[in-house]
């Protein structure tokens, strides 16, 4: 391992899942700057669901939907998935793309769109007036990220893979034009192939690094809020229309509800923000009927990496001869995109052609 074949540098999700499709098949090695499972993993909520306003995106979270709920099988160690069901509610001006969406994707994964009675129906009880139509993705749920990291990292060290925890990567090895390795504080490491799995840390990184890019930094806050009454088997959802976002928290009892803080820089606040917390409650109001008299009790706040797109990058670094990758830039949707990616990630060190599962996802 002094030389191994790919070294990732990065161990939230996203490297974990490119270190367990790796391992076994190459002399693989991870090196991560604190610990492994740690940095915005340990906030991810961890949602899988498939329906997006992209395509794309949408294609590739089917992979994601149908590796987690096999993760047993695929991994060897088990990680419980939450069935909660999702709903998307999407943008007044996207709704006639979006049944059609819905019926490009019922032969993939099961899913329905709801007109505003149905909606009613079944989800009256939590939904506030006037209900809007919604899609529905009855597989949907979430997972713990952090243990499922963790279980790929396991199962990716089962198969001959090796971690390096505190081990910070501070520039790049380079012979010409191609990528050898990286320097790092315990001295340099070389390697075949290079995978920058960095999340966060990606657009200064990059700066650092004088590489032209387009990522971002943003903060997410998301608030647990305790409902006055129990609410049983509240869906995850995703509201375009009032850009909310979030999910039940079985082990609270609580229900986790997001909106978007648009707060940009290198560095994250790391408690929360009330004020923000307010807007949140005061969106939540106009789509919930249990938010009102609902207790905040804590929260998330982290920081991820985003793209203008939305897609994030799987792709050679440029004047790297192919020797130096980027998986990094899902802009909050890492977690779902992960098993995507470490396909790709595979197919990419290979140089395989695409398959057809995944060019509906390129």
């Amino acid at each position: 391992m002094q030389h191994p074949d790919v070294l990732i540098v990065g161990g939230g999700v996203v490297g974990a899942a490119i270190f367990h499709e790796l391992a076994g098949d190459y002399a693989t090695m991870l090196i991560d700057r604190a610990r492994v499972a740690y940095g915005c993993t340990a906030w991810s909520g961890g949602i899988v669901r498939c329906f997006h306003d992209d395509p794309v995106l949408s294609d590739r979270a089917v992979i994601g939907l149908h590796y987690y709920r096999q993760f047993e099988t695929r991994t060897g160690i088990g990680v419980p998935f939450v069935e909660t069901g999702f709903i998307f509610v999407a943008e007044p001006k996207r709704l006639d793309w979006s049944r059609q969406e819905v019926v490009r994707l019922a032969a993939h994964i099961a899913i329905e769109w709801l007109e505003p009675d149905e909606m009613r129906l079944r989800f009256g009880d939590i939904i506030s007036e006037p209900v809007p139509p919604g899609i529905y993705e009855s597989g949907a749920g979430y997972m713990d990220a952090a243990e499922v990291a963790r279980a790929w990292l396991r199962a990716g060290r089962l198969k001959g893979g090796r971690i390096l925890e505190g081990t910070e990567m501070r520039g790049l090895l380079r012979s010409a034009n191609r990528v050898i390795g990286v320097q790092t504080n315990i001295g340099p490491l070389f390697a075949a192939r290079l995978i920058l799995a960095t999340g966060p840390q990606t657009p200064a990184l990059l700066d650092r690094l004088a590489i032209p890019h387009r990522f971002y930094r943003k903060d997410i806050q998301v608030d647990l809020r305790m409902p006055a009454s129990p609410v049983a088997r509240h869906p995850s959802f995703i509201d375009e229309e009032l850009q909310l976002n979030g999910r039940a928290d079985a082990a609270s009892g609580g229900i986790y509800l997001g909106f978007p803080t648009n707060a940009r820089g290198q560095f994250c606040r790391a408690d929360l923000d009330l004020a923000h917390s307010s807007l949140i409650r005061q969106v939540g109001e106009r789509r919930f009927t249990w938010v009102a008299t609902s207790t905040l009790h804590g929260g998330v706040r982290s920081a991820d990496c985003y793209s203008d797109d939305a897609r994030g990058s799987v792709t050679a670094l440029t004047d790297s001869e192919g020797t130096a990758f980027l998986a990094t830039g899902f802009s909050g949707g890492g977690f779902k995109m992960a098993p995507w990616v470490a396909m790709e990630a595979r197919r990419l060190i290979r140089n395989e052609p695409v398959t057809p599962e995944q060019g509906r996802a390129a």
